[in-house]
């Protein structure tokens, strides 16, 4: 190595960083962010105290929470306003309002309680998993079948 010029970029070999080599392991961490700075709009203000939270009731619950409640209150204690400010906050919640989809269900009859149990499994089978159809449920539980008190009421009405 007598030949090897040391000089600009060209370092000396005992100086070189050897393969899997780390020279700093605990080196100069990077800068951390900085938070941004607060938004000091009303806006901002606004959705900052929302955040907060007091406590009520031995739990903690955040200032919007609160503020609800107290107009709650102040309506069930007979305050228009209140009243009023809480219907309104109810209507822009979407809460108590009927939903869209919703229907009528007509039955024509009133089905004796084994068609019904019988077609209420059959629906229900789909959504469980089971036989498709339903039916290897019902055949296990013996609906479908003419129960013992069914069998005696026919054989009267055929003898009488």
């Amino acid at each position: 190595m007598g030949d090897y010029e040391v000089g600009y970029r060209k370092p000396p070999e005992s100086g070189r960083i050897r393969k899997g080599e780390r020279r700093n392991p605990n080196g100069r961490r990077g800068k951390k962010a900085k938070p941004p700075p607060p938004d000091n709009s009303v806006k901002g203000i606004i959705e900052r105290l929302d955040e907060e939270t007091v406590e009520f009731m031995e739990r903690q619950i955040s200032k919007r929470e609160a503020m609800i409640r107290v107009v709650q209150a102040k309506a069930l204690k007979g305050d228009i306003q209140s009243m009023k400010l809480f219907e309104d906050m109810r209507r822009q919640a979407g809460v108590g309002q009927a939903r869209p989809g919703g229907g009528v269900l007509v039955v024509p009859a009133t089905p004796d309680l084994e068609s019904w149990s019988i077609s209420a499994a059959i629906q229900q089978a789909k959504f469980r998993g089971e036989d498709p159809d339903g039916l290897a449920r019902l055949e296990a539980q013996g609906f479908g079948r003419p129960s013992a008190r069914e069998d005696q009421e026919g054989t009267r009405s055929d003898s009488g």
